[in-house]
């Protein structure tokens, strides 16, 4: 009898837990947000303002009401050729539901003029053109002021000879600072070529890793609930996978306990679906 009553105990129990789980299974919410676009003449250009970009842009969830203020642009890509530019818009809701639309636009293409820079070699051969110009003009006012005054022959060819040292030390300390100049600027080549190498060598190493930065760098949330992580996120790109996917691999790394109070340090990391994981994020979740 007592085996009996155990096992219509357990069935009982098991009963009311199947059905508590259906119970709020079915409460789940699993439906995505909307985004809609009302069409406007919007025209894209790479100066304009983010704001522009929401123009006619709303959001929508069946249990969270509006989410405009949720919305953010994931990415933008930009053909020249064609003159497209296709904006792709997401949206989240409390329940970690992600929305997304794509949006394309008219691409404004403007020319840029290059300045011209005229070649090292140009700049020092007027240099010295200048040079000898100034020489010829001092020498020919030395040879006018020596005829005008009433000199002897010996003080005069004492003057003259002065005046051919002087103008022999301003050439060669003329020369000499060209020449430097000249040195300068060959020796600048070099550094900035390994500049722009090691600028190209950093965005190699980048290359294929996702990005996610945050708006703030702390974050509140109730108690025994994750943070609405959509509400600030600032970006979460990859040359690959979109947002959605991204966001789906979201992981914490340190000590945190929704469902005790307190302030908890952590980094925030995601990986794209090429196993690349993105440089850490810190940020500070405030449990309430």
């Amino acid at each position: 009898m007592k085996i009996k009553g155990f096992t219509i105990a357990a069935i009982v129990l098991a009963i009311f837990l199947w059905g508590g789980g259906m119970f709020f299974y079915q409460r789940r919410d699993t439906t995505a947000p909307e985004i809609t676009i009302n069409e406007t003449e919007l025209i894209y250009e790479d100066d304009m303002a983010e704001e522009e970009l929401f123009l006619g842009v709303s959001a929508w969830d069946n249990k969270d009401g509006n989410l405009d203020e949720n919305i953010i642009i994931e990415k933008i890509i930009t053909d020249k050729e064609k003159e497209t530019a296709v904006i792709t818009y997401g949206v989240s809701d409390a329940s970690g539901n992600v929305g997304k639309l794509n949006r394309q636009l008219t691409y404004l293409v403007r020319a840029v003029e290059e300045e011209a820079i005229p070649p090292i070699t140009e700049v020092v051969e007027n240099t010295v053109e200048e040079v000898v110009e100034e020489e010829a003009q001092q020498q020919a006012v030395e040879e006018e002021e020596a005829s005008e005054e009433d000199v002897p022959e010996e003080a005069e060819a004492e003057q003259q000879q002065d005046s051919e040292e002087e103008a022999s030390l301003e050439e060669s300390g003329e020369e000499e600072a060209a020449e430097e100049e000249q040195q300068q600027e060959a020796e600048a080549l070099p550094r900035a070529g390994e500049a722009a190498e090691g600028t190209r060598q950093r965005a190699a190493q980048n290359q294929g890793r996702p990005a996610l930065t945050f708006k703030e760098g702390r974050v509140k949330t109730t108690k025994g609930m994750d943070p609405a992580w959509v509400n600030i996120i600032g970006s979460l790109t990859d040359d690959k996978d979109d947002y959605g996917t991204l966001f789906g691999t979201l992981r914490i790394h340190g000590e945190y306990d929704r469902n005790t109070v307190g302030n908890y340090a952590v980094t925030v990391t995601v990986k794209d679906s090429d196993g690349n994981e993105s440089a850490p994020v810190p940020i500070t979740i405030e449990v309430q």
